[in-house]
């Protein structure tokens, strides 16, 4: 059985369980989506967004071109440098995850310094932990491209497609839009990387 919740966001609302509609069940955090036929123990989420959108064209079994994920050097496998690798930070105590301490001035004047018990509000130990603001929970070093096709493919995604059964995608896609992609039991889009990298791989 798939690891649903794996594709799953982990805190943004809607998105951080699986839901079943129209026959189907789905895993999604909003940069990818996994479809399988449907799990009679999930049930359908009203808030969550319409899979069927024409956006998405779950067209999978008319493309031919599928081959096998992008390879790369393990080593551009780093843990994320705000949480190192830890996924969950606990809300600093001293600010209140706010970052910043506020005081006032002999005339007044309100103003703020940097706290420096945390790192912008998180501290890697405590409690009140939620997920890294930086790696989405993921602890994997988001500033890697990965070349695919004419776009890029972050990193932190194809390895959560590795784990697929059977895993395999087309480089064939719309403008800006999502790849296709199979696996044993399913299928999805993963979209590519709009930002400007720190480290792209070529």
């Amino acid at each position: 059985m798939i690891d649903l919740k794996s594709f799953c966001h982990i805190s943004r609302g809607y998105f951080t369980e699986p839901w079943s509609r129209g026959g189907y069940t789905y895993a999604s955090d909003s940069k990818i989506v996994v479809r399988i036929i449907e799990v009679k123990d999930i049930p359908d989420n009203e808030l969550s967004p319409d899979m069927t959108d024409i956006r998405l064209p779950w067209d999978h079994d008319s493309i031919t071109d599928y081959g096998q994920l992008p390879e790369y050097d393990p080593a551009l496998l780093k843990p994320c440098g705000f949480c190192k690798g830890l996924k969950m930070l606990a809300v600093c105590q001293e600010c209140k995850g706010d970052g910043v301490l506020y005081f006032y001035s002999s005339a007044g004047t309100e103003y703020e310094v940097n706290c420096k018990e945390c790192k912008e509000g998180y501290v890697h130990q405590g409690e009140d932990s939620a997920p890294c603001p930086d790696c989405d929970g993921s602890g994997i070093n988001k500033d890697v491209g990965i070349p695919f096709s004419d776009a890029f493919l972050g990193i932190e995604y194809i390895e959560k497609m590795k784990v697929l059964p059977g895993i395999k995608i087309s480089p064939t896609h719309r403008h800006e839009g999502p790849f296709r992609f199979i696996f044993d039991g399913g299928c999805g889009f993963v979209m590519p990387r709009k930002v400007i990298w720190k480290e792209v791989i070529e």
